[in-house]
């Protein structure tokens, strides 16, 4: 009998009875290989980046590499197998279960996998901008050393002005105008700070020659590093050894080299000549005096400002990579990102969207169509039931006693005789 006919409609199908299908589709199949391949690149990623070897570190491996991909496939299987049917019939909870679930297992995939696959290349990109970085270093170190030939001359200058004023005020009292010569409190003062300036320069002098020689060192590592960089016949983490201890070399050299330069004595002399002396009992001389000493010490103070910016650290060896160096390059790893990213989160989503649209689909295409609803064009004129023409057989409330159009009264209804048998007459 059609169901048309009868009135009654045809049964929704409950989309989760599709889980007892014994027959397997294409999305079974997907998360499943997608259950095997991903814990065995997380593996092979895991085992890279472990820095323990033995047969303790490889079980700690395989035990985290197992427990992940358990939970991975567990939770995408649900998700898509119990998940998405719940939420193609409102079960709103199970959809933001299914998202949240999913999401927290791809992404935790991800950034396992990708920081393994990209390891060693990542070392490497490290390394290069650390062997950069010593090349800078060498460059801004050949600048200090030309810079810091001038510190000497200056100092040689200022040496001889200020011997030349102390003989001067010996012989004439040419500074503190006083009206005999003689080598008085003016004269020492000059003849002090002349020798200090002296003692320094040749102090300068001599850092200046050992700072070449250490130069030579300097460009020595650097080319060891770069030549033992680009030895491919080691491993990227046997060549990271290496460049540690050429690293550690750069380090010392530059520490000497910073130390050979009296910079502390040049900066006390400089703040020394700016704040000047005072003369006993001689006002004129001892303004006269620290006009001298101010002159030098602020043309050595523009000599200490252009040693202080030249001089530079050598950079710090870069630890060893881990997720956030890997994500640092991920634009130089792009294609590497893209593929894992898809295989562990975009992958097990779309299957979940796909599924949860498909059961949609079918509870729409089985649901009875809605009636519309009849037009009434009599609503609001006239009642049928008054005017006794209605046959309704729906149950009303009782009516009052109908009244003819004219205005006249009419007999209630007589209620319909039940039909029976005709009774036999006695004959």
């Amino acid at each position: 009998m059609n169901n048309a006919n009868t009135g009654t409609s045809p049964p929704v199908e409950n989309p989760l009875e599709r889980q007892n299908n014994p027959k397997a589709g294409l999305d079974y199949w997907l998360i499943l290989v997608l259950g095997i391949c991903s814990p065995v690149m997380l593996g092979v990623s895991l085992s890279i980046i472990n820095p323990e070897t033995g047969p303790l570190a490889n079980f700690k491996v395989l035990l985290v590499t197992l427990s992940a991909g358990l939970v991975a496939y567990g939770v995408n299987r649900f998700a898509i197998d119990r998940g998405a049917p719940l939420a193609a019939i409102g079960f709103q909870w199970a959809m933001v279960a299914s998202l949240i679930g999913m999401l927290s297992v791809g992404i935790g995939m991800f950034i396992g996998t990708y920081t393994g696959v990209v390891y060693n290349a990542v070392v490497a990109r490290q390394l290069e901008d650390n062997g950069a970085a010593l090349m800078r270093f060498v460059s801004t170190t050949h600048k200090a050393s030309v810079d810091s030939t001038r510190a000497g001359p200056v100092l040689r200058l200022v040496s001889e002005d200020l011997a030349q004023l102390a003989y001067c005020e010996k012989n004439s009292s040419c500074l503190s105008g006083a009206s005999r010569g003689g080598f008085g409190p003016v004269a020492a003062a000059l003849k002090t700070q002349a020798d200090r300036a002296n003692a320094i320069a040749t102090a300068f002098e001599r850092g200046d020659a050992e700072r070449r020689q250490w130069l030579k060192d300097l460009n020595r590592h650097s080319r060891r590093y770069q030549e033992t960089l680009s030895n491919q016949t080691l491993s990227i983490l046997e060549r990271r050894v290496d460049l540690q201890a050429i690293h550690t070399e750069v380090q010392q050299v530059a520490l000497v080299m910073s130390e050979s330069l009296p910079i502390g004595m040049l900066n006390t002399f400089t703040d020394e000549l700016q704040a000047g002396v005072t003369v006993s009992g001689q006002f004129d001389a001892t303004r006269k005096l620290n006009d001298v000493l101010g002159q030098h010490g602020d043309m050595l103070a523009d000599e200490l400002e252009a040693l202080n910016k030249s001089e530079l650290a050598a950079p710090e060896f870069p630890r060893a990579a881990g997720m956030l160096d890997s994500l640092r390059y991920v634009g130089e790893f792009a294609a590497f990102a893209a593929v894992i990213f898809v295989a562990e989160l975009i992958l097990p989503i779309t299957l979940w969207l796909l599924t949860y649209l498909r059961a949609r689909w079918e509870i729409e295409k089985r649901s009875p169509p809605a009636d519309p609803p009849k037009p009434d064009v009599f609503n609001g004129l006239i009642n049928l039931d008054q005017l006794g023409g209605s046959n309704s057989a729906a149950p009303s409330s009782p009516k009052p006693e109908s009244i003819d159009i004219t205005g006249e009264e009419k007999p209630p209804a007589e209620a319909p005789r039940k039909r029976g048998r005709p009774r036999k007459v006695a004959s």
